[in-house]
């Protein structure tokens, strides 16, 4: 019922530019990413619409939450940001790099899909993450972790991290192709989907 509430106000929230996602919270609070307004916040027991993020002009392309750690992931252009108990913090190892996604793996790690490749931090304040790609990967868009390694989906893919050998190797259907432009990675049930760009 809050939550409906929550989304009512959302209808009636002047909006003039993109939403590119949107999350709830563990407590109720609904998180939407935006073109070049920002990060928006619908708190649980108000009835307005917060603007979270302090820079001007920052576009938001992803909210992600890790229901383990409890942290909470805000990809973005140019920057992003990580909260933990109501604490916004930026991930300075992405800083000047577009994240699609950011994910944080069991070990604590955060990975981001960026225009760059596959990044990685072992930590919010660390100065620089470590990059990985591959001549044919193209920007990154989206992440899903197995136990072999991440996949990033990409515009040109699907691409695998492998965790043994430390690289990134393109993903191949049955005649040894790309499978195109890689939306969204996601479990359903036991099943992995993979949606694509004209490949379904």
């Amino acid at each position: 019922e809050i939550i409906e509430q929550k989304l009512q106000v959302l209808e009636k929230w002047p909006v003039n530019s993109l939403i590119n996602d949107f999350a709830v919270d563990s407590i109720g609070n609904i998180w939407v990413a935006t073109d070049y307004a920002g990060l928006k916040k619908i708190p649980v027991l108000q009835r307005y619409v917060e603007r979270v993020s302090c820079i001007e002009q920052m576009t938001c392309l992803c909210v992600s939450q890790n229901a383990t750690s409890g942290n909470t992931f805000y990809a973005g252009v140019a920057s992003s940001y990580v909260e933990h108990c109501s604490s916004m913090r930026q991930i300075k190892a992405f800083k000047g790099h577009t994240c699609w996604d950011i994910q944080e793996d069991e070990r604590g790690n955060i990975w981001g899909a960026s225009n760059d490749g596959l990044l990685c931090s072992s930590d919010v304040l660390a100065k620089k993450a470590t990059c990985y790609s591959h001549a044919d990967c193209g920007f990154g868009r989206c992440l899903y972790f197995s136990q072999r390694g991440v996949y990033l989906g990409t515009t040109c893919g699907l691409f695998l991290f492998d965790y043994k050998l430390q690289k990134l190797l393109p993903v191949l259907n049955q005649n040894q192709q790309t499978i195109s432009y890689v939306y969204t990675i996601r479990k359903l049930g036991g099943t992995v989907f993979v949606t694509t760009l004209g490949n379904g």
